[in-house]
């Protein structure tokens, strides 16, 4: 292939991925209706290409369904309610955030809130809302993804690269 060939072929993928990264949203709400296992398999096999550490992959990946699903997410919700705002992530959040960052988070919750019928300012409303996520929004699975090179400071953070990898085909075959 020369460059003639392979240009235009390069620029309709450029475009659709661009299309793509642009309509991009967080959803907040799932249908309860279960995805098919072929489907999930399809998303964790193009996930694989995700770009890690040297290729080595050191993440494992548990996909719940139907009861496991209602277990996990009844569990991460009482260890929330438990923890209060105590609870950590394996991550730490930022202490706080300033300038642009912070105008950026505030406006990105006001128009989530704001989409979804909470004021402005509506504490109780906006804490109720936080406990969608340890519910995952109603989804019908939860994946998890482990990583199993846990000495390695590279392998925390290559899952990020598979998880958003995983997030691209769905809104694709929509």
């Amino acid at each position: 292939m020369n460059q003639q060939t392979v240009l235009p072929e390069y620029e309709a993928q450029t475009e659709m991925f661009t299309r793509l990264v642009e309509q991009r949203w967080s959803c907040r709400a799932y249908l309860p209706d279960p995805v098919p296992h072929e489907q999930i398999g399809n998303l964790l096999r193009i996930a694989q290409n995700a770009p890690s550490w040297c290729n080595t992959q050191p993440w494992g990946v548990i996909v719940t369904e139907g009861n496991a699903t209602e277990r996990f997410r009844a569990g991460l919700l009482a260890h929330a309610k438990e923890q209060g705002p105590r609870t950590r992530p394996d991550i730490p959040m930022p202490e706080k955030y300033t300038g642009v960052h912070l105008e950026r988070r505030r406006e990105s919750g006001w128009q989530l809130y704001e989409a979804i019928g909470i004021a402005r300012g509506d504490r109780m409303a906006s804490a109720l809302q936080a406990q969608n996520n340890f519910e995952f929004f109603g989804a019908p699975h939860a994946a998890v993804i482990t990583v199993v090179l846990p000495k390695a400071r590279t392998a925390r953070w290559t899952p990020g690269s598979t998880l958003a990898t995983c997030c691209w085909p769905p809104k694709a075959w929509e």
